[in-house]
């Protein structure tokens, strides 16, 4: 049966062999969807997890450890293939926009992060790597305006943003190596 609920009704019932009453029964089925399932009551009145206090030993050392590698790659990529002009500086705006993709997913906690346990002190690099991302984005961005507003001339801003957007590409892939790699040896785990 695919409905959710199922109604049994014309069942009637002698009560003390004077008048007949209608019992209804109701059957209902678990939902495979965990989402769409509702909290029971007791659940909904205690504290939330996030604020009670928890213990280092609650952390998953390796959590979000593949994702970490993959942002790494992709910043890797990026920052190599930004050098050359044309389609390579496509790919790598490519790879950085993936790359804030991944970053974002493990910050907030959503899609295939929403079961992390994340040591707060590890996501800090990831939150990191985040804002430069964000910040490098909104340089290249503006970067390229500068450069076609002045008629595809290199001018003495542009190079500057361009440098600036450089050095948060190195930044990026330290703070991700940091988050992928480095967990223990930076005293975060």
């Amino acid at each position: 049966m695919t409905a959710a609920v199922a109604t049994q009704v014309n069942k009637l019932i002698l009560h003390d062999g004077i008048q007949p009453k209608i019992q209804t029964t109701i059957m209902t089925e678990t939902k495979p969807d965990v989402e769409a399932q509702t909290a029971p009551a007791a659940a909904a009145s205690a504290p939330s997890p996030a604020a009670a206090p928890v213990s280092s030993g609650e952390y998953d050392e390796d959590a979000g450890k593949g994702l970490g590698i993959a942002n790494f790659v992709l910043l890797l990529v990026a920052f190599i293939l930004g050098w050359f002009v044309g389609v390579g500086g496509l790919i790598a705006f490519a790879c950085e926009i993936a790359a804030i993709i991944i970053t974002s997913t493990i910050s907030c906690g959503c899609c295939c992060a929403s079961n992390l346990k994340l040591n707060p002190k590890v996501k800090r690099w990831n939150d990191a790597v985040l804002v430069t991302i964000c910040i490098m984005i909104v340089i290249s961005i503006i970067a390229i305006i500068i450069f076609y507003s002045a008629g595809q001339v290199m001018t003495t801003g542009y190079v500057a943003l361009y440098w600036i957007n450089r050095i948060l590409v190195i930044l990026s892939i330290v703070f991700a190596g940091i988050f992928a790699f480095g967990r223990k040896s930076c005293g975060n785990a």
